[in-house]
């Protein structure tokens, strides 16, 4: 039987064997993959992955729904609860992983690349390393202002706003003229290198 990720909670209550492992299945890999892309080890991430999929299943009834997606956002607020926990568990003064890169990829944390950010990524890669820098202070790592940028990387704010309009017209270019995909890839897409 296949399930809408926002079905699943309200199957969960019922204890629902087929949606419970239909969590455990969407969740469990996604989970794992964001675990070790924040610096976990493979083991590390797989014994962390199991453990939020078992609380979460067990504390279901603790969600509110909160429109559609909100199920998913909840499930990433308690991974980073269990991901924070783990850190200060080892090392309390540990610097943890930087988690508004996962925030900023909205629900699709955690999946597979899809072919929008693999093309994304190369594109990114071929810049000058200044663009490319630019493009992650703006939009990948800390959404700096130009201002900001200009001060990271030792320019003027306006040749840091004048080189992004160039690296994305660059990227429009090397994605086949598509700006709406190039600003929308960008701005969601945090694993970009």
């Amino acid at each position: 039987m296949v399930f809408s990720i926002d079905d699943l909670p309200a199957r969960m209550l019922d204890l629902d064997e087929e949606a419970v492992r239909a969590f455990a299945q969407e969740f469990g890999g996604r989970l794992r993959r964001l675990f070790c892309s924040l610096g976990l080890g493979v083991a590390d991430a797989e014994a962390l992955a199991v453990s939020c999929v078992t609380d979460i299943a067990l504390r279901v009834d603790r969600f509110a729904p909160q429109g559609p997606g909100s199920f998913e956002r909840w499930v990433l607020k308690l991974a980073r609860v269990a991901l924070v926990d783990e850190y200060r568990k080892h090392d309390p003064a540990e610097q943890l992983p930087d988690w508004s890169v996962v925030e900023r990829a909205e629900v699709s944390w955690g999946k597979p690349d899809s072919r929008r950010t693999v093309a994304v990524r190369e594109a990114v890669a071929r810049l000058p390393d200044l663009d490319r820098d630019i493009v992650r202070l703006r939009h990948l790592e800390q959404g700096l202002s130009f201002a900001e940028i200009g001060a990271v990387l030792n320019l003027s704010e306006g040749a840091a706003r004048t080189r992004h309009h160039r690296a994305l017209a660059e990227l429009e270019r090397l994605l086949s003229g598509h700006p709406a995909l190039v600003r929308r890839a960008v701005a969601r897409d945090p694993l970009t290198e």
